[in-house]
Parts: C-alpha cells; structure tokens; sequence
C-alpha cells in the first residue's frame, strides 16, 4: 500500500491489500460496509484527491 504523507493525499497504489478485490478491475463503489483501506484503494484507482486523516464518511462521500 502507498505510504501516507500526513495532510497530503495518497498515491495511486498497484497492491492490494488482502481480502480486498482490485478496484481497478471493478466498477462497483465502495459502501460504508467496505474498509478505509478498500475506499482509499478505490478513490486512488479513479485518482480521486483526499486526506489522510479523512474519516470514513469523508471518504464515501467522495466517491463518485
């Protein structure tokens, strides 16, 4: 996984973290039933911009 710079947004990240699916192959959004990491991994995929403290309702809410 990409290595979070504080206030800074994450890099786009080929791995996976374990027990996820590849986001980049899949178009389904992530839910609040989904991990951060899985959002994070999502919104990195789409190059999405975010915070590295941002909460999970943060980081749904920019899923598009």
């Amino acid at each position: 996984m990409a290595k979070e710079v504080p206030e800074t947004t994450a890099s786009a990240s080929t791995e996976v973290p374990e027990g996820t699916t590849n986001t980049e192959e899949s178009s389904t959004k992530p839910t609040d039933a989904d991990t951060v990491a899985t959002i994070k991994a999502y919104l990195d995929a789409k190059g999405i911009l975010y915070q590295t403290n941002d909460t999970k309702l943060d980081l749904l809410a920019l899923v598009v």
